[in-house]
Order: structure tokens, then C-alpha cells, then sequence
């Protein structure tokens, strides 16, 4: 199970990344799951290991969902980027 700060009940309303400096920061301390990020089109513009930023430099501008994804377990956040 992920944990990340709030309660067990709060958990899935909890944000886990956000944009500074043109880069997602991912500030969950989970290290062995995949990140995704996925454009409105549903197409998979990253994917690999949880990292603690990723560039936004090659994106467009737009909506995007950010996946981070263990065994079984997925946690989403949506995420603008302008």
C-alpha cells in the first residue's frame, strides 16, 4: 500500500506531485514503483522507475494524469501543464 502523509480514509484525495520549474516533482517517498504519464488522448508519454522530477520540457501544453503505480495498487492525480 502507498503511504503517503494524511489518513488511510484521506489517502487517494492526497496530492502526490506538482510542477515546479518546468519539472513534476514527486513527492511521495515510494521509490520501487512506475510512474506514468498519460496525455488526454490516453497515450503513455513517460514511464519508469519513480524518479523525483521529470522534465516537462518535451510535453505540450494541456491535461495530463499522472499514474503511480505499485503491484496492484494505483494511485492517480491530474495535472496541468502550461
Amino acid at each position: 500500500m502507498f503511504s503517503v502523509s494524511g489518513d488511510a480514509d484521506s489517502d487517494n484525495d492526497t496530492l502526490f506531485a506538482f510542477i515546479s520549474n518546468r519539472e513534476i516533482v514527486i513527492t511521495t517517498g515510494v521509490s520501487d514503483a512506475t510512474l506514468q504519464i498519460v496525455d488526454v488522448m490516453g497515450r503513455i508519454v513517460y514511464q519508469g522507475n519513480v524518479m523525483n522530477r521529470v522534465s516537462t520540457g518535451e510535453m505540450t501544453k494541456g491535461m495530463y494524469v499522472i499514474r503511480l503505480i505499485k503491484g496492484n495498487d494505483v494511485k492517480t492525480q491530474k495535472m496541468v501543464i502550461e
